[in-house]
């Protein structure tokens, strides 16, 4: 789901709480057409935009109003075109007990490397994780280390370490669920998030 807002005058808080500009907050759809739903709030009014193309200003909650998709291009077409990409999402999985990735990842670590080289990007979220076949604690340490072997190549490839935002959650948040012990490749990965 992306939503913009355009804000007319000086505006000294994001809150919007006794603003005295004019906020415009509108709705986009994702590229897949689906929308999501944000809630926009004035003081103790709020209002709820469920629609692509929905529009509503923080003054006047009560009045929404649905734009053509044609509309929001042309007149908000700077800033449109000032909006990052959509997130792309990749998983590198690695081999067991290991900070080296499978050999299937190579190909998905060099997708990334061509999507980070060829387009704008304001961050890059690295977030390693672990099986459940070792002890919590040393999962949590090889999920960093796998997270960091990522951002050593990727840094190796001239990507600026500035734009790398570093995470790991051992054995939290798999992608299949097992008991204790067991091994799962599918749950040893590191997810790599470009915005």
């Amino acid at each position: 789901m992306k939503i913009f807002i355009v804000m007319i005058g000086v505006v000294t808080t994001l809150l919007l709480s006794g603003c005295a500009s004019k906020v415009e907050v509108i709705l986009l759809p994702q590229a897949d057409g689906k929308v999501g739903k944000v809630s926009v709030a004035e003081g103790a009014n709020e209002t709820l935009l469920d629609q692509a193309w929905q529009k509503v200003e923080t003054k006047n909650l009560g009045t929404k109003e649905i734009l053509t998709k044609e509309f929001v291009e042309t007149k908000y077409k700077k800033l449109l075109d000032a909006m990052p990409e959509d997130v792309k999402n990749y998983r590198i999985n690695f081999q067991f007990n290991s900070p080296d990735m499978t050999k299937e990842s190579h190909d998905v670590f060099l997708q990334i490397i061509k999507e980070v080289k060829s387009n704008p990007i304001l961050q890059i979220d690295v977030i390693g994780y672990s099986d459940r076949a070792g002890d919590e604690a040393y999962n949590k340490i090889l999920s960093m280390n796998r997270a960091n072997k990522v951002i050593e190549l990727l840094k190796a490839e001239g990507i600026n370490s500035d734009l790398i935002k570093l995470d790991y959650y051992g054995e939290a948040n798999p992608i299949i669920a097992t008991a204790d012990g067991v091994l799962k490749k599918e749950n040893r990965r590191v997810e790599v998030t470009i915005k």
